[in-house]
């Protein structure tokens, strides 16, 4: 029987599954640098915990093109069933709107790396995929299979079109410039 890991240590798990998967892929390290791991580290019972725990989890540079995007890591023991379908609470609402303001505020792409169970044999997510937080509607703290199985992609197809970010990435939005005073 597998060991018992708690929620923290498979989420902990999955985190490094994610960079594993992104170390493998052929080319990856010589076109992007890996330039944040943030630690989610907080006190649950008097709610403290750094500003950093508001932003995604990693976040990486191409290192030609200076194109950043951020990946929000959740593994979820299962998906849950709600109606006759398969639900998926990603976040809290204000968690979302947290990483929203990030996405916005910093003009990273933010998507959502998610991963479903574990199978102790091959060290891996049952299910695994990504999509954009901009796949994910506002109102919604969850999503729903398999609408969302469509609009994501698996880990792979990702880091193959992390070998082209200039088709795939939104550009970077360009800091407006503040009017200098004529003389």
């Amino acid at each position: 029987a597998p060991p018992q890991q708690s929620k923290k240590e498979l989420g902990d798990r999955y985190e490094e599954y994610v960079v594993r998967t992104f170390y493998a892929e052929e080319g990856f390290q010589d076109a992007w640098e890996f330039t944040e791991w943030r630690g989610d580290k907080f006190i649950h019972d008097i709610s403290v915990y750094t500003v950093t725990n508001k932003y995604p989890d990693l976040v990486f540079t191409h290192i030609k093109t200076g194109t950043v995007f951020a990946l929000e890591c959740k593994w979820r023991r299962a998906w849950e069933r709600v109606q006759g379908r398969e639900k998926l609470t990603i976040a809290p609402h204000w968690k979302l709107k947290e990483y929203r303001t990030y996405q916005e505020e910093q003009g990273v792409q933010i998507f959502l790396s998610l991963g479903i169970g574990w199978d102790f044999l091959t060290d891996s997510p049952q299910e695994e995929f990504i999509i954009p937080l901009d796949a994910v509607g506002t109102k919604y703290d969850s999503i729903f299979s398999p609408y969302e199985k469509k609009v994501g992609i698996s880990l792979s197809q990702f880091c193959s079109r992390l070998k082209t970010p200039e088709h795939y990435f939104h550009p970077r939005p360009t800091p407006k410039s503040t009017p200098t005073p004529e003389e």
